[in-house]
């Protein structure tokens, strides 16, 4: 299966453009950025007591985001991950198993990777200076 980990360079670019506009979309609709932000209050907490809250809270946030990614908004994260994998067809997302693995594969690859977060690295240093 052609995935990002094992396409050419020009595929890449134009399938990680791809990739990247759909995600600015799915990142809107599902509200996960505002979900990964919510912090409990600690005004009057020790610093122990800071943590410990935090930790729970940053737990309890990621539990939410996957229940939304693979619960409320299912389909448009099987369509992201079929992006991965160069697979846009409905149908072959719905049942082919083999997406999933395959996609996460391709993810977690040293060069997809590094090539990920070195585009947000650019972006957020582009960010500080506009």
């Amino acid at each position: 299966m052609k995935t990002l980990a094992n396409c050419d360079n020009i595929e890449f670019m134009q399938q990680t453009y791809k990739i990247a506009d759909t995600v600015k979309a799915y990142l809107t609709k599902t509200k996960i950025m505002e979900l990964r932000k919510r912090m409990p209050n600690t005004d009057g907490m020790t610093d122990e007591e800071k943590t410990e809250v935090i930790r729970k809270a940053a737990s309890e946030n990621l539990m939410e985001i996957i229940r939304v990614a693979l619960v409320e908004h299912a389909e448009e994260t099987l369509s992201i991950l079929g992006l991965i994998c160069f697979i846009e067809d409905k149908e072959q997302l719905r049942t082919d198993r083999s997406i999933l693995n395959e996609s996460v594969s391709a993810l977690l690859d040293v060069n997809v990777l590094d090539f990920f977060i070195s585009l947000m690295q650019s972006v957020a240093k582009i960010s500080k200076v506009m």
